[in-house]
């Protein structure tokens, strides 16, 4: 399994652990239901997925072939997806988040876009350079761009930026995720083999992480709180989602075993995780998008690492 070779050098468990006090009771068993084979948008992994305008969106991704997905498609349902833009001006990877009305894009330079089809240049100064796998999140009335060593905070009224280094270990592969007025940086891969390196047919040049940190001011470093260390396995790329007042996190890239996850883990708060007992699950992927959508989470697209690898299937996960 070798992929994103074009980012400058990137790209069923046993339980493990159990519910820890201050979980609140949910549901004992859950499964996961596919909607649909084919949702009629691109396969790809590591789509961008946000909610704008009452819609389900999704920008860009990776297709096999180190290929990156160039499109915006919008669904009202999850299942059914339109083609907003087949040719976006911007980046693959590059980091969108709707905000005031608008959908914001950075890719070394900021535009954004009240439909997905038109675009307009953004003034900004001090602009950061751009880095593939950043992700942008609104907090505290500004735009900020997490990156593997700093976070850059827009002020749309000015329309600067200031760059502050955060104290998480740089990575790659990582999630990260607005929760509860908090932004979450959450496992991935940092540089540097692991002793011993993990497996030689996955990444063996990299050391997977389960690490979970956040912050509620990415604007002062001392800020940043390291969780308590997770009970799931380490992983690369996997799915997270905010769904109801809990954090879910699903699946990823197993590096020590060269697989692929299909587990479901939920936490109130990035301390406390129990891992939810699911009777029927999805086929064990890498970079879904997820979205909280009526009472459910979907599951769209991932990787599977079986041919075709890249997907484009929708999965419900609700109470069995």
């Amino acid at each position: 399994m070798k992929r994103r070779v074009f980012l400058a050098g990137l790209a069923s468990l046993p339980m493990v652990g159990g519910a820890k006090a201050g979980l609140i009771d949910r549901a004992t068993s859950y499964r996961w239901v596919r909607l649909t084979e084919d949702g009629g948008l691109a396969a790809r992994d590591s789509g961008a997925g946000f909610r704008f305008n009452g819609r389900l969106w999704i920008s860009n991704g990776y297709a096999v072939g180190s290929v990156a997905v160039r499109d915006l498609v919008a669904s009202d349902d999850g299942i059914v997806w339109d083609h907003v833009n087949d040719a976006t001006p911007y980046k693959g990877y590059a980091a969108v988040r709707p905000f005031q009305g608008y959908i914001y894009v950075y890719d070394g330079q900021m535009t954004r876009t009240r439909d997905g089809s038109h675009y307009e240049p953004v003034a900004t100064t001090n602009n950061p350079p751009f880095e593939p796998e950043s992700a942008m999140f609104e907090l505290n009335g500004k735009l900020h761009i997490i990156t593997k060593d700093d976070v850059a905070s827009f002020d749309p009224p000015t329309g600067q930026f200031a760059v502050t280094p955060h104290p998480v270990p740089a990575r790659w592969g990582q999630v990260r995720i607005k929760f509860k007025d908090r932004l979450y940086i959450v496992a991935g891969a940092k540089d540097g083999a692991n002793s011993p390196p993990e497996n030689p047919d996955a990444y063996p040049q990299w050391t997977t992480v389960n690490d979970v940190w956040s912050t509620d001011n990415p604007e002062d470093p001392t800020s940043w709180k390291k969780h308590e260390t997770p009970p799931w396995r380490r992983r690369m790329w996997p799915g997270l989602v905010v769904h109801g007042d809990l954090l879910y996190l699903t699946g990823g890239w197993d590096n020590f075993n060269a697989v692929n996850l299909n587990d479901t883990w939920r936490s109130p708060d990035g301390e406390n995780w129990e891992r939810v007992t699911v009777t029927e699950s999805y086929p064990a992927r890498h970079a879904p998008t997820l979205f909280s959508f009526e009472g459910r989470i979907l599951m769209v697209c991932g990787n599977t690492n079986v041919s075709p690898s890249v997907q484009n299937d929708v999965w419900q996960f609700c109470p069995a």
